[in-house]
């Protein structure tokens, strides 16, 4: 959903050894890798593109202990034998890489005579499940492939089981029509599994029925877009782009594809389908007395959007107001603001007024607050998915959802308040681990929650005025094999149910365990109303 990009998972892998030499490479590739193997463009990217490899590659080891955990029966891999694979790929690349091992005669071509098509007999036909494969568009037309290698007559079309046409169509076999029959239909837009076709072949009939409708019109990839063009308020200098000072309105999308510097007393109002995408980092410079503003035109605007950076992105001094979420076409975030895989650093800077689902989502990034304040929102404040970060001397303050909602994530809380929350002031789930220190909770749904083999250490902390729990510690995800816990020391809860720690998990209150308590998460979920 970040990328727009398809990313290979590799299923059904046989087990890995260490390299004995290409010769212990089975080259089976088709032949049009050698022409890749022997473009130019390969030898200028491939340094670039073996980056984020090693990247990964050195933190394996970590991923499949990750993995163990959640499958304990299976055996422990040793990510040693990659790693000696990568170092021994990149002293070598050059012979791996030779274009000669993709040659055709490399290749295990199995070559066979001419045969005569024998179609299928009448006992054949029987046992076939179906003759033809339907597609339906949202425009309403049905596409008719044909599976067998001979004609099939088409018959009738049904809607959601009843018979709405009559038809009298043949559709040549694969071989001498790949392509589709089109048929045009009233069903326009969505009709998941609503159409069926009823077709005949050999006296034998079938009823076919489609999937899920595609969508018939263009689906433009926002993130492909070509790079901004600096009119006058930007200019680029070494693939940076230098946003001048002064007031500008900006009434189209912004996709620029390099790093980003805004000075002090820049002031951008966004119309509403507006929004500025950068693929690299964000250098905001305000100053107090001089800030950075980026704002809507009108109500809202779609937001900010900083990912992959190569360099670490630092925000100071920024107002940021009147967001929504930032959905073009094949794009769908839920951040008003977003960092996937981008570093960040926020201080002396405003989040406020936003109707996205989080003010900012932050992924798979290392990130720093300081004295950042999140205000008026529909939704979550900071969401932070496995990612790492610290937030101090913050305001959270006026949220509908939660204040801090971490997953998979490593979070120091120091001096934070957190006041006039819907749901949990902080969230902590699925194994993140996270220290509340000197900080203030006022007027919330639940103060703190340890879920899903999360720990939590709170530290001379105020939570007062909470309408259903101080503290929380349960399981809303059985697959988490180690249970969750809060250790509290020197804290105050003023509220009629301070803590609320379920079986199994663990709760200790300045050197006391809380007492365990048997309770249905699901059933609370729905009399809260909230997030949980």
């Amino acid at each position: 959903p970040y990328t727009l990009k398809l990313e290979s998972i590799i299923l059904d892998q046989t087990y890995f050894s260490v390299l004995e030499g290409n010769e212990s490479i089975r080259y089976g590739f088709p032949k049009q890798y050698s022409q890749i193997l022997s473009s130019p463009l390969l030898e200028k990217n491939l340094s670039r593109n073996i980056t984020p490899i090693v990247r990964e590659i050195s933190n394996v080891q970590d991923h499949f202990d990750s993995a163990s955990h959640h499958f304990p029966v299976d055996k422990s891999k040793n990510a040693n034998p990659l790693i000696q694979n990568l170092n021994e790929f990149i002293s070598n690349q050059k012979e791996y890489l030779n274009p000669k091992h993709f040659q055709a005669d490399s290749l295990l071509f199995v070559k066979t005579e001419d045969q005569k098509l024998e179609l299928p007999s009448s006992d054949q036909a029987f046992d076939f499940e179906e003759h033809i494969y339907v597609k339906h568009l949202t425009n309403g037309n049905l596409e008719l492939y044909n599976l067998l290698p001979d004609a099939v007559d088409i018959k009738q079309i049904l809607f959601e089981g009843m018979p709405v046409r009559n038809i009298q169509l043949t559709v040549p076999s694969y071989l001498e029509k790949p392509g589709p029959t089109i048929i045009q239909t009233r069903y326009l837009g969505e009709q998941d599994k609503n159409i069926s076709v009823k077709s005949s072949y050999q006296g034998f009939e079938r009823v076919a029925r489609n999937k899920f409708s595609l969508i018939s019109e263009d689906i433009r990839n926002p993130l492909l877009q070509d790079s901004l063009h600096c009119s006058n308020l930007c200019e680029i200098k070494g693939g940076t782009y230098l946003f001048k000072k002064g007031k500008w309105i900006v009434d189209f999308p912004m996709v620029i594809k390099g790093d980003v510097k805004i000075p002090s007393g820049t002031h951008l109002s966004f119309s509403r389908n507006a929004y500025l995408i950068i693929q690299g980092s964000l250098v905001v410079s305000g100053t107090s007395d001089e800030p950075v503003v980026l704002d809507s035109l009108s109500d809202f605007w779609k937001g900010l959007y900083v990912m992959n950076a190569e360099s670490r992105s630092s925000l100071n001094y920024l107002e940021i107001k009147n967001l929504d979420a930032l959905e073009d076409d094949l794009l769908r975030l839920t951040g008003g603001i977003t960092f996937y895989k981008a570093d960040v650093d926020i201080k002396n800077s405003t989040i406020q007024n936003v109707i996205a689902e989080d003010a900012i989502n932050i992924i798979e990034s290392d990130y720093s607050f300081k004295n950042v304040q999140i205000k008026n929102t529909n939704s979550d404040g900071l969401d932070s998915d496995f990612s790492d970060g610290i937030v101090e001397h913050s305001l959270f303050e006026n949220l509908k959802g939660v204040a801090l909602d971490l997953s998979g994530s490593k979070a120091t809380l120091k001096k934070i308040k957190i006041l006039g929350v819907k749901d949990e002031g902080v969230s902590a789930g699925e194994e993140s681990q996270v220290s509340i220190e000197g900080s203030y909770l006022e007027n919330v749904g639940i103060g703190v929650t340890s879920k899903d083999a999360s720990k939590v250490l709170m530290t001379d902390t105020i939570v007062k005025d909470f309408t259903l729990y101080g503290v929380m510690s349960f399981a809303k995800k059985d697959f988490y094999p180690t249970p969750s816990s809060v250790l509290i020391t020197n804290c105050e809860l003023n509220g009629p149910s301070s803590y609320l720690r379920q079986s199994g998990t663990y709760m200790i209150v300045d050197e006391e365990e809380v007492i365990q308590e048997s309770f249905d998460v699901n059933s609370l979920y729905h009399e809260d109303g909230g997030s949980l």
